[in-house]
């Protein structure tokens, strides 16, 4: 079976894929690309009932300064959520449920509905 990629900057996915694998030893780390939201979606799940998700969206992705969002901020704020969804953005890591409706119009194309 083919893996559908989407329009993101792999060089950069594969820092993030680094990072994850260096900051989760031991997680199993999966990812697929959302296509409503244009961006990649991260799931690191600890065998034992932890997890946690990071979405990465393009906007985060098309900064020049990528590299450099890619830092403690991100663990602690996915450790911080739980099992709710982070979204790395060109200014950082953000809880999803705490993104106001305009942070994701400009993310993700369209509001969503918080649930």
């Amino acid at each position: 079976m083919t893996e559908l990629r989407g329009p993101l900057d792999e060089r950069k996915l594969d820092l993030v894929r680094q990072f994850l694998r260096e900051r989760f030893r031991g997680y199993r780390i999966s990812e697929q690309f959302d296509f409503d939201k244009t961006a990649q979606v991260f799931r690191m799940d600890s065998g034992s009932g932890r997890t946690y998700q990071l979405i990465v969206s393009k906007e985060a992705l098309d900064d020049s300064d990528f590299a450099f969002l890619l830092d403690d901020r991100v663990v602690d704020v996915l450790e911080q959520a739980g099992a709710l969804s982070v979204v790395l953005t060109s200014r950082g890591p953000i809880i999803e449920v705490d993104l106001s409706e305009e942070q994701r119009r400009k993310l993700f194309g369209k509001g969503t509905e918080k649930g």
